[in-house]
């Protein structure tokens, strides 16, 4: 009987298959290179989970977390006191994607890091409110977080770290900011234990456990303590000096007011349901820029999560940092 040549070739490889030969196809596949926000799995790079702190890069790049994709309810019910009407109408918000969020307010030594790389002079318009040449009016360590920046200095150092490492780094909207702060909380205040009178100031101290802020002695009169009296600062606070908040975030109540991206809009009608940053649309103010979080020099009422201040792109303060945000991966 003949055996046609194709049926022992066809032999022949099957052979070769079996034994491992062919000419390298058992080499395993290389697995992906992953960025700094992603984790392998399954031999793909997808986003690290919530709650993962990581680097994009090392000494001068802020500390980011991992925040999961959700949903609240923003601005304050007409029944929380202390409440103003620009905290409303509250409406729900949904954050469809993860996103990164600096674990604490940009620092004076990453700043400083990027004065140092760039040379970058300042915003030539910057107005001083009470603010020295050389930064705050007041002592700081490198770990405090920095202050004297305005909104138009923000976006510069945003643009850098985005050069820098090949990410895109903005600073938070409004609407995630609130989402970071609340952290799963709808409460005034997004600690526990924190109760207060009918004008919005708590009725114990309990809130000196958790944020910096500008100290009373007697809630119930508002007479005014020494400054640091409870909560041990007398102005700003080295970043983590309180606990963490359910997203691994610190302080973003408290220490100083935190820029975000959005124009100021006088109430919440019409605004966007998905966090994304709130500009010019729906009669929004571009020549204020929205302030979040309160600061060292603000008492309770102001440090609940649905309080919103504003000040002009060039407005320098003592009071006033920046937290960043980038998308991930």
């Amino acid at each position: 009987m003949k055996i046609k040549l194709w049926m022992i070739l066809g032999i022949f490889c099957c052979v070769l298959a079996a034994c491992g030969g062919g000419g390298g196809n058992d080499v395993a596949e290389e697995p992906p290179e992953c960025s700094a926000s992603q984790v392998l799995q399954n031999n793909a790079c997808v986003t690290a989970p919530a709650g993962t702190a990581f680097l994009d890069c090392v000494d001068v790049c802020p500390t980011m977390v991992v925040i999961p994709a959700g949903s609240f309810t923003m601005g304050s019910p007409d029944s929380e006191p202390g409440r103003s009407n620009d905290e409303g109408p509250q409406h729900q918000v949904t954050i469809a994607q993860p996103f990164a969020v600096g674990q604490s307010p940009v620092t004076v030594a990453q700043w400083s890091a990027f004065i140092q790389a760039t040379g970058y002079a300042g915003d030539p318009a910057a107005i001083n409110f009470d603010c020295l040449s050389a930064g705050a009016f007041f002592p700081q360590t490198s770990n405090d977080p920095v202050v004297c920046v305005n909104w138009n200095e923000a976006q510069a150092y945003v643009q850098w770290l985005s050069q820098k490492t090949g990410k895109s780094y903005r600073l938070l909207s409004e609407a995630e900011w609130e989402y970071v702060a609340r952290a799963g909380t709808q409460t005034a205040y997004p600690f526990p234990n924190i109760t207060t009178d009918q004008n919005g100031n708590q009725t114990t101290n309990e809130l000196a456990k958790y944020a910096n802020y500008y100290d009373f002695v007697d809630y119930t009169t508002n007479s005014q303590a020494a400054a640091g009296s409870f909560d041990g600062f007398a102005n700003t606070s080295p970043v983590g000096s309180y606990p963490k908040n359910a997203f691994g975030l610190n302080d973003v109540i408290g220490n100083v007011w935190e820029w975000t991206q959005d124009c100021f809009h006088i109430d919440y009608q019409n605004a966007p349901t998905t966090g994304v940053a709130w500009q010019a649309e729906n009669g929004g103010n571009c020549s204020f820029r929205v302030l979040r979080g309160g600061s060292w020099d603000f008492g309770p009422q102001v440090l609940r999560a649905a309080f919103r201040g504003w000040d002009e792109p060039a407005g320098r303060s003592g009071l006033i940092g920046l937290r960043v945000a980038r998308t991930v991966p």
